[in-house]
This record gives C-alpha cells, sequence and structure tokens, in this order.
C-alpha cells in the first residue's frame, strides 16, 4: 500500500515514503442460499451463488522506487498500484518527464501533467472510468515543490473513477496510502493531551527525522502486528528548497546508480 510523508517548514519541504510493495491476490467464493416462499410456503435452494472476489495481500517485496526526483526541482512519491496500463509507475514518470521540452517553473503546472498524464493512461488501461467503484483509489501521487510565488506546496493528487487533485501549503504534515496508524497518533484524546509537534521551530534536520520516524513507526508496528506488512523497507527521504531544488537525503544504492 505504502505510507508517503511530505512536512512544510518554513526552510523547505521534505518528502519521504517506504519500499515495501504487496502483490495482492483475490479469493473467489460461492453460497448456496434458501428461502422459503411467502406464497406457498414452499423450501426453495439457490445453488452457487457467486460473491465479489475479495482481495487480500500475498506476498511482499522491500525493494519498491516510490519516490522520484522531477525536473530537478520537484519530488513526487506515488502510492496504491506500482503499475499502470502495463508500466511501472517509475517508467510511466520518466516517461512523463522526457516528454516535457524545457524546465518547468512550479509545482502547479507539475502537478497539472501528472494529473492529465495518469488519467489518460488508467482510462486506455480500463477503458471506462465508471467501471471503477466510486470509493476506491487505484493509485495517486504526492508532488512537492515551489509555486510562482514561491510557496511550498504538497499536491495530492488521486486516479479513480473521478480523478481529483488538492494543494496543501501551510506548515504542516501530509500522509496518504496506508494512513490508519499515523492518524492514530494526531487524534486527540480529550482524556489524555497529546503534545503536538511544532513545525514553525523544526529545522530542515528535525522535519528529515520526523518524517523518518512517522514511516518507521508505521513499519515497526506492521511487523510484530498479526498481518502481512503494507509499510516497510528502505525509507528514502528527499529535501526541495527554494534555492537548491531537489536533493536526495537517503536513497536506494540502485537509484544512486541510475541517476549518475
Amino acid at each position: 500500500m505504502t505510507l508517503a510523508v511530505s512536512i512544510r517548514i518554513p526552510d523547505g519541504l521534505v518528502l519521504a515514503v517506504d519500499s515495501l510493495s504487496t502483490i495482492a491476490g483475490s479469493l473467489n467464493l460461492s453460497v448456496n442460499a434458501g428461502f422459503k416462499c411467502s406464497s406457498c410456503g414452499a423450501d426453495n435452494q439457490v445453488k452457487t451463488i457467486p460473491i465479489p472476489p475479495l482481495p487480500f495481500p500475498v506476498s511482499t517485496k522491500s525493494a519498491a522506487q516510490k519516490l522520484v526526483k522531477f525536473k530537478d526541482k520537484f519530488g513526487v512519491a506515488f502510492f496504491g498500484n506500482s503499475f499502470v496500463n502495463k508500466k511501472s509507475m517509475l517508467s510511466q514518470i520518466r516517461t512523463l518527464e522526457a516528454a516535457i521540452s524545457g524546465p518547468v517553473a512550479t509545482v502547479d503546472t507539475v502537478a497539472e501533467k501528472i494529473l492529465y498524464h495518469f488519467e489518460r493512461e488508467l482510462r486506455e488501461e480500463v477503458k471506462e472510468l465508471s467501471q471503477i467503484p466510486e470509493n476506491v483509489i487505484p493509485f495517486g501521487f504526492q508532488v512537492v515543490g515551489f509555486d510562482d510565488v514561491g510557496e511550498g506546496k504538497t499536491w495530492i493528487i488521486e486516479l479513480g473513477r473521478t480523478p481529483r487533485k488538492k494543494a496543501e501549503s501551510a506548515l504542516g504534515i501530509t500522509f496518504t496510502g496506508d494512513i490508519n496508524l499515523v492518524q492514530k497518533l494526531f487524534k486527540q484524546d480529550p482524556g489524555i493531551p497529546t503534545p503536538q509537534p511544532n513545525l514553525l521551530s523544526y529545522s530542515l534536520q528535525d522535519a528529515v527525522d520526523y518524517a523518518k520516524f512517522l514511516i518507521h513507526f508505521v513499519a515497526d508496528y506492521q511487523r510484530f502486528a498479526n498481518m502481512i506488512p503494507t509499510v516497510g523497507g528502505d525509507v528514502d527521504i528527499a529535501l526541495v528548497t527554494s534555492y537548491a531544488g531537489f536533493k536526495w537525503i537517503e536513497r536506494k544504492r540502485i537509484s544512486e546508480l541510475l541517476e549518475e
């Protein structure tokens, strides 16, 4: 599933994501049902009624690449399905980047181009977006960078029946993907007040460490829980500033080799 975290502080933006990919299977079931006729009282049996397939995780791999540099100034993290229209998300992003001639000025432009590209790819794969259930988001993105007035933003892009995007620019934390445990950290209990992070006081290193903590917290919890983990592996982390653009903080060795 993935956990992607972006943190906006006065000095810049941090984007982090785990490296675990979960391979899903589906369970096909059928049931026999009986009912009594309301008119004659006869018992009737209907055999082999199919039940919609039930998806469930069957295995994991721990080296997925879910965070990429885009046009040297922006960071893109993705969550959900790792493939669309027979190409990996990494390949799709690289194809889109190569198709854009020249530099891109703002994160708003990047978000718009990513939404358009992946809506087209998803539509080509499923033919009709109306076939996707309304509450299902097959995959999505966090796009971080600065706009034309130097404001740092996180764009959240979700692809499904109705593709949508929204921007978050205030100091804060954005998390997408498998977010249930992280939400519990920030949920206030009236009987037990919980101090919250003071992002205004954070240095860039504080933001990096906090993003890493959030992902490790979820991964470690799932490791000991009775479940197949959906978050884990190495944590890839990038820093985006208005003066230095995109800089890797931590990344897998293979990512480093590919970008050399």
